[in-house]
């Protein structure tokens, strides 16, 4: 009776175990962790340098679910943005499990595009983001980044229009800097927008602004304060 009894009691213990971790939860977690091992041998190779190699480990680790999967979707844009176009890199962000996730993909492929100066497509998921998340964070980042692709595509007018909706209605951005001194080269190189007036005003902008990080810390402030008082010094010294 007493072994009966044991083997009653163990055979319950047994039950309560296997039910709370059946074949299936087993499975998912064993496959969570190949994802991330697959996640970190991707990220081995990437911090080497070798994209190649390090790909088809992220593409692995995205199959697999849950963080490491998203984090290796971040990484594979990133990457394939040399060789892909707007709709190859949508499928993959359109995937992520996570949403609060998605926008930071959205400015990775960006940002991956323009690297490689496929602006057409670099604006098309721009357009893509802005309407999918108006009231994003990210929202003064995507106005900057595509001013400076119309600046490099030429369309003058159109990335004029971009950098000064960043001065106006992000005047604490981390790009505000970036869209004055863009601007002052827009305005100071020869051609039908060339105004020595407008450049002025630009440049005398950005360091009457030093008093926002952005512009106190910026790359530019030495180039920005040379350029015063090498081409309007009588107005510097007035």
């Amino acid at each position: 009776m007493k072994y009966r009894f044991y083997s009653i009691i163990f055979g319950f213990i047994f039950a309560l175990i296997f039910a709370e971790f059946s074949p299936s939860d087993l499975r998912a977690q064993d496959e969570g962790d190949q994802g991330r091992v697959n996640y970190e041998i991707g990220m081995s190779y990437l911090l080497r340098g070798d994209r190649g190699k390090a790909k088809p480990f992220f593409e692995k680790a995205r199959m697999s679910g849950g963080e490491s999967a998203d984090l290796a979707s971040l990484e594979l844009v990133r990457i394939m943005g040399k060789d892909s176009d707007a709709s190859e890199l949508r499928q993959i962000i359109t995937a992520v499990e996570n949403q609060d996730f998605a926008p930071k993909m959205w400015m990775a492929a960006i940002e991956s595009l323009i690297e490689h100066q496929k602006y057409d497509f670099a604006l098309e998921l721009s357009i893509e983001m802005s309407i999918l998340y108006p009231d994003s964070p990210l929202t003064d980042d995507i106005l900057y980044m595509s001013g400076e692709v119309f600046y490099r595509k030429r369309a003058i007018p159109s990335a004029i229009e971009k950098l000064y909706q960043v001065l106006q209605n992000y005047k604490d951005s981390d790009h505000a800097d970036d869209a004055c001194f863009l601007l002052s080269k827009i305005y100071g190189e020869g051609g039908y927008y060339y105004s020595a007036t407008m450049e002025y005003y630009m440049l005398k902008y950005f360091m009457n602004h030093l008093h926002i990080p952005a512009f106190k810390n910026s790359i530019w402030r030495e180039m920005v304060k040379m350029k015063l008082e090498e081409r309007y010094p009588s107005a510097v010294n007035s």
